[in-house]
């Protein structure tokens, strides 16, 4: 059980008095993120009060799923933390490049 908890990230169990402690990797970041924005498209395009107003899917999800870590957090049982540090990097990178090669895009074609 332990080498199956372990693919999916780092658990630290609890010791005087803390609390126990898992920590996702990025792959299951990831994971979690793509489950998190679909489930919020499929909870937008469900409802149309979310439709009306354009509230993204994202912020949908987010909140929800937001929640839902809270009370796991506030029961004391474990505390979930993600390992965000790979793919902030990587999208960072790619916001950037897609930036920069729309502007190159816009100055060859003289806007």
């Amino acid at each position: 059980m332990e080498n199956i908890i372990s693919y999916f990230g780092t658990y630290t169990p609890a010791a005087d008095g803390a609390i126990a402690n898992f920590k996702f990797e990025y792959l299951c970041t990831l994971g979690f993120a793509a489950i998190v924005i679909f489930l919020g498209r499929a909870i937008v395009a469900h409802s149309a009060a979310l439709r009306k107003y354009a509230i993204p899917a994202p912020v949908v999800s987010g909140i929800i799923f937001s929640l839902l870590i809270s009370a796991i957090k506030m029961t004391g049982t474990v505390s979930i933390s993600f390992d965000a540090k790979v793919m902030k990097d990587l999208c960072q990178n790619l916001f950037f490049l897609c930036c920069t090669a729309s502007a190159s895009d816009l100055r060859k074609n003289g806007l």
